[in-house]
């Protein structure tokens, strides 16, 4: 493991050298205000010059605040530098000691995760300002992560660090693919090194059995095409058709109810009464063309990109940043280094595999339910609402 070092730099916020000027102007437009001013006291009553005096003081006041939160904010801050190996991670120097703790545990969980690829958490430094920061430097030479308190526990800091390295490696992502992941390819190593031991894919198992789209609910069933379908793995040439059958489409229409905006109240009886499918396909139209509900959410999405990134080994996560594929699946493809319908089939698998514990209803907590039930209409039934 490498070992971390840590060095004290100063001055690296540049905007600390315009302070002096700065100051000065706004010093000597106080100082030129309240002179201005005195003029003008010299014809006023003794009432009226206090109560000038007041406001003036009160003025002052506010802009001397300003003026030492400008202060606050440009003065030089003194920054550690932290490196464990060729990890470099700078932070304000108030949470030197955390990040001293902290950055050698994420650069350990970041090489057990990226393995053979560990080199990309390195392709930027990170600055992470302290949560007492009035004003965070950006930099594209440097990675900004999010503000850190002081008394933050490590093992927060450490999920902090991960995912700041997780939303550089999307920014290596094409644009079709980071819209499509739509979530921090590293969010689960982050929420592991929380203490987090829940999985996303018992959200998919949910997701799917309750899915309120046809293709969502054979894909449930085992068929993989339709699972690729759901996951948009290519194109759509229809999503309203592909996606929906009669049924949704109806149950859709239903539930939206009569608008003057997508169609007219004879077309909605027609679907909803009369069970018209060309009538329910023109209002679903209407009312989803260009926005139709995707059939499982970025987090199926990010479950499957996950399975992929184990089955492609050492070298996944370098193939998943420099590939620039035509469709996902192409790019899933060369992630897994397998087939894509192999990778399909074995989230489909482990999907399946996570299916969410059953909640057991015990005697006790029944009889319990049903106590406080009678509890509840006794005293219901004693208010005057319900009296004669």
């Amino acid at each position: 493991m490498y070992e971390s070092s840590v060095t004290s730099v100063r001055r690296l916020n540049l905007e600390a050298a315009s302070l002096p000027a700065r100051a000065s102007i706004l010093l000597t437009g106080l100082v030129m205000a309240l002179l201005l001013q005195a003029g003008r006291l010299e014809s006023q009553t003794s009432a009226e010059f206090q109560s000038r005096v007041d406001s003036l003081r009160a003025d002052w006041e506010l802009k001397r605040r300003e003026f030492l939160n400008m202060a606050e904010a440009l003065a030089p801050k003194e920054i550690d530098t932290i490196t464990a190996g060729p990890f470099t991670v700078f932070a304000d120097a108030t949470i030197g000691k955390l990040m001293e703790q902290a950055v050698p545990i994420a650069w350990e969980v970041l090489c057990e995760t990226l393995r053979f690829d560990s080199m990309l958490a390195t392709a930027k430094p990170l600055y992470f300002p302290s949560g007492g920061s009035r004003r965070i430097r950006r930099s594209t030479d440097v990675a900004t992560g999010p503000l850190i308190g002081d008394s933050w526990d490590v093992e927060a800091v450490v999920s902090r660090i991960i995912q700041t390295v997780g939303n550089e490696l999307g920014t290596m992502l094409q644009d079709s693919t980071r819209l499509w992941l739509g979530a921090n390819i590293l969010s689960p190593t982050a929420a592991k090194a929380r203490g987090w031991s829940g999985s996303n894919l018992s959200w998919v198992y949910v997701e799917l059995a309750t899915s309120g789209s046809a293709v969502g609910r054979r894909c449930f069933t085992g068929n993989l095409t339709a699972c690729s379908s759901a996951l948009q793995l290519e194109p759509a040439s229809d999503p309203i058709l592909e996606w929906y059958d009669d049924q949704d489409r109806r149950r859709f229409v239903a539930r939206t109810g009569v608008s003057r905006r997508w169609g007219t109240a004879e077309e909605w009886i027609h679907c909803v009464e009369e069970g018209y499918e060309t009538a329910c396909e023109s209002l679903f139209r209407t009312r989803f063309e260009g926005s139709v509900h995707h059939p499982v959410s970025p987090v199926a999405h990010q479950t499957l990109a996950q399975i992929a990134l184990q089955m492609g080994g050492d070298g996944a996560y370098g193939r998943m940043v420099r590939t620039d594929a035509s469709t996902i699946a192409d790019w899933i493809a060369v992630v897994a280094g397998a087939p894509v319908d192999s990778v399909v089939a074995r989230w489909h698998s482990d999907v399946l595999a996570a299916r969410p514990a059953p909640t057991t209803l015990t005697a006790a907590a029944g009889w319990g339910a049903a106590a406080w039930i009678v509890v509840l209409v006794a005293i219901a039934s004693r208010s005057t609402r319900w009296r004669s």
